[in-house]
């Protein structure tokens, strides 16, 4: 009789191809602005909080643009229950003495909500703005709306 052992690694690198990880932040691209003029050269701060803190740094480029590419985990976040916050989203811009809070959220899901991506891909980012509150629901895994407050325009495709 024939047998065959496989390593544990080779099943892992199966999963991690898996169509359907556990997505906790959408692709983030946007435009930072003040004074109605591009902000070139800020730093932009991506931190992912869950069962670990993620931060990513990026930095404007001469138009004032940014872009983080999408970030999963190939294994389910474990909490108490669905309506415990899974994660938080926090995005800011730093340039000269400034500071800002760009986006915040938070989400009880396992997956990112289907407004995020729309919501992410085109952030119009005015720094003299105030923050904004946004709502959304996508009536999936959520009884409350996650609230998203931000200083950006999102699109609500």
């Amino acid at each position: 009789m024939l047998s065959a052992s496989y390593p544990i690694s080779g099943i892992a690198d199966i999963i991690s191809l898996s169509p359907n990880p556990n997505k906790v932040a959408p692709a983030v691209s946007g435009q930072l602005f003040e004074n109605q003029q591009p902000v070139p050269g800020a730093t932009v701060v991506r931190t992912i909080i869950t069962n670990r803190t993620i931060v990513e740094i990026v930095k404007t480029d001469k138009n004032g643009y940014f872009k983080f590419t999408p970030f999963h985990y190939d294994f389910p976040i474990q909490t108490k229950s669905s309506d415990t916050i899974r994660s938080m989203i926090n995005i800011t811009a730093e340039y000269g003495k400034n500071s800002k809070a760009i986006w915040s959220s938070e989400h009880a899901g396992s997956h990112y909500l289907p407004f995020m991506p729309p919501a992410m891909k085109d952030l119009s980012c005015d720094m003299n703005e105030s923050v904004n509150l946004y709502e959304f629901s996508s009536g999936y895994q959520q009884i409350l709306p996650t609230r998203v407050t931000s200083v950006c325009q999102l699109s609500r495709e």
